[in-house]
């Protein structure tokens, strides 16, 4: 076999055997020095959304940079479900949008309301607003948008906003809890028992999107929904993930076992030998493509330390075996609080195709490679203490040994380093050790690093 799938499918199963994983098969291997901050009550959470946010391509690696799509992707598919449903009743149908119009022309007095709040909000703390006064483009220190929104909920407290929101709903000729009370009664007449559920799962999701206008009593309310995080100075809110099954005083302690474990010279609990004889798994469970074959000649890399550039390490010439091993892994699951995520929905709507040409959906592929969902985090394995032994036939004389030094940042198909700066930029915790027929590194930073995501294959096979 020429190529890595072999390599790939060995550090994947040994992975998931020590960490507890069912199966590697929906494993994808992350970027180096992706330090696992769940032991700093400053940075946890912020890691947390930012991972569980993170919708990853279809792939064996994943570059590391995150976005926020999978929150914004699911309310909006919730969105697209509800619009599409079919009427059985025209004249419920008729009943609940002449409804739905009312409420829409409260939320439409209440958000000029906010909007004229925040226009004089910004001319307090804006050092900069656009050339059309709609937005800041510079805060004052301390504020941000997120800020604002922590203002208009305690305004919204208060019993000069209570009365201003009555005489909105008094345009309307009632309440708008009540006006949407009305709306389900007629929206499950209209489009059957199954839309109540639907509505609640919207519902539920609405309330976690922190840029809508919610109503919460307090913070406590709040955060069943949301939770806040701490990001340039400024707090604010994000749709709530949770560990699941876990916790951040868990990961401590295993941490803190894993360092004992270091320090008194106790086995390492994973060690995988990648060699000239490993053969490739040719079973068809494996779900992420292996469709980027590296040749195993560029399987090895070196480059010199701080540099971007690196050159191969053709080993393939020789006969050869390198053991990876870690001092000890740990899985830990991770996703969207159930307060607002219904995975149900996901499965029972898969097969709704969207016929308005306006939607993000309209005509696109939601399942699978290139889907919109695609894959969704729900977990990582961290390790902790990498340490790499390279064994060469012929050490002295082979290419391996004069390209070796040191100083170089060794890595396994550019994913895997050891000897790369540690996240703080440093190159002290690496220790090198020279062998009769070979070398060995030791990665001795005391960071736990994200090595690796277990990923949800939503609605694929």
């Amino acid at each position: 076999m020429s190529d890595q799938t072999k390599f790939w499918q060995a550090v994947m199963q040994a992975l998931a055997n020590s960490a507890g994983v069912e199966t590697p098969y929906n494993m994808i291997m992350a970027p180096k020095s992706l330090a696992c901050n769940f032991a700093d009550s400053k940075l946890a959470d912020e890691q947390l959304v930012n991972l569980a946010q993170t919708i990853p391509p279809w792939s064996l690696t994943w570059s590391g940079n995150y976005n926020s799509n999978f929150f914004n992707m699911y309310k909006s598919w919730l969105n697209m479900v509800v619009g599409e449903q079919p009427s059985l009743d025209p004249e419920a149908e008729k009943r609940a949008q002449d409804i739905q119009n009312k409420i829409m022309q409260i939320k439409d007095g209440l958000q000029e309301l906010k909007k004229t709040h925040k226009l004089d909000y910004m001319q307090e703390n804006c050092q900069e607003l656009s050339e059309n006064g709609a937005y800041c483009k510079v805060w004052n220190p301390g504020y941000c948008d997120q800020t604002f929104e922590q203002y208009w909920q305690e305004y919204k407290k208060t019993p000069i906003y209570k009365q201003q929101a009555r005489m909105i709903e008094q345009s309307q000729g009632a309440s708008l809890s009540g006006l949407s009370i009305q709306w389900r009664e007629w929206s499950i007449r209209a489009y059957g028992p199954d839309f109540e559920a639907l509505d609640e799962a919207l519902t539920t999701a609405t309330l976690a999107d922190p840029h809508h206008d919610n109503y919460f009593e307090d913070d406590a309310e709040r955060k069943q929904y949301q939770i806040p995080i701490t990001t340039n100075g400024a707090t604010i809110w994000t749709p709530r993930f949770t560990l699941q099954g876990d916790s951040y005083h868990s990961f401590a302690e295993w941490l803190k076992s894993a360092k004992e474990a270091a320090n008194n010279g106790a086995d390492p609990e994973v060690v995988v030998e990648l060699s000239n004889s490993i053969d490739e798994q040719t079973g068809t469970s494996w779900k992420l493509s292996f469709d980027v074959a590296v040749p195993l000649e560029d399987f090895f890399m070196i480059g010199a330390r701080g540099s971007t550039s690196t050159t191969t390490l053709d080993v393939s010439k020789y006969d050869f075996k390198g053991t990876l091993t870690y001092q000890s892994v740990k899985h830990i699951s991770l996703g969207p609080e159930l307060s607002w995520f219904d995975s149900s929905m996901l499965a029972k709507y898969s097969n709704l195709q969207t016929k308005n040409p306006k939607s993000p959906f309209f005509n696109k592929k939601l399942w699978g490679p290139g889907g919109i969902f695609n894959l969704r985090i729900g977990g990582v394995i961290v390790g902790y203490q990498p340490r790499l032994k390279m064994e060469v036939a012929n050490w002295t004389d082979s290419e391996v040994h004069t390209k070796w030094t040191a100083e170089a940042d060794y890595s396994i198909a550019g994913i895997i380093h050891i000897g790369s700066a540690s996240t703080s930029g440093s190159y002290d915790h690496v220790k090198y050790t020279s062998t009769d027929n070979g070398f060995e590194l030791t990665d001795t930073s005391e960071q736990p690093q994200i090595i690796a995501l277990v990923v949800d294959t939503i609605n694929y096979p």
